[in-house]
């Protein structure tokens, strides 16, 4: 069922409320609440290109930082496509071929997760991180069609090129509807992303230490 768009397709959201909880084992990416974004990601990027627009509907890909959904969420980023035409977002945090500014390997990153509150179509999105200008990994994360999901990806599903670097990396980029299935009239919220990590084995002890303690207070 096609979503409505515009003013009509946020006051759905609105309604509906942004109930989303992150993993424990995580770090906030980007939640849209402010732009530009302080958080792990940093200041974003967002464009869209229209790929075809029979009726020259167009679309929007925008940050909404005034939705206030019922856990206080702030934020939300609303892709939303005319009839019938297919339309491409992508979010860009740091500087392709610059500086690098994550260490993903320090921080034992091991993916990102995604939040979405609605998606009216199944598509893709492809996830990109760069170490130079020739140094990249790629991956595809596919979106079901649905509300109120969660979903992951992980660092072992990326395609390598390059002599790419996870500890020195300085452009992360999500493209979203990526070829080649992409969705006509596709509507979707996301909410958040967050950088999963992996807890270091020195953590893992003390977690299993502190069970330990806990258990033989119990007794």
């Amino acid at each position: 069922m096609k979503l409505k768009t515009g003013t009509a397709f946020i006051g759905l959201i609105l309604s509906a409320g942004m109930a989303q909880a992150g993993a424990s084992g995580s770090i906030v990416w980007d939640d849209f609440d402010t732009d530009p974004n302080t958080l792990l990601g940093g200041a974003a990027v967002h464009s869209q290109t229209v790929i075809t627009d029979p009726f020259y509907a167009g679309g929007m890909f925008s940050l909404q930082t005034g939705l206030v959904g019922l856990d206080g969420d702030l934020g939300g980023m609303v892709f939303t496509a005319g009839p019938s035409a297919v339309m491409q977002g992508l979010s860009t945090y740091g500087d392709f071929g610059g500086p690098a500014i994550w260490d993903m390997t320090a921080m034992n990153a091991s993916g990102f997760e995604f939040d979405f509150l609605t998606a009216d179509h199944a598509f893709n999105i492809e996830i990109e991180l760069s170490s130079g200008v020739s140094d990249n990994a790629s991956g595809t994360l596919h979106v079901e069609e649905a509300f109120d999901q969660t979903l992951s990806f992980s660092f072992g599903d990326l395609n390598v090129s390059g002599a790419f670097d996870l500890s020195a990396v300085s452009s992360v980029s999500f493209r979203f509807n990526e070829f080649p299935d992409t969705a006509l009239a596709l509507d979707f919220v996301m909410t958040e992303v967050r950088l999963t990590t992996v807890p270091t084995p020195g953590t893992l002890a003390m977690l299993g230490l502190g069970g330990l303690i806990a258990t033989r207070r119990r007794r």
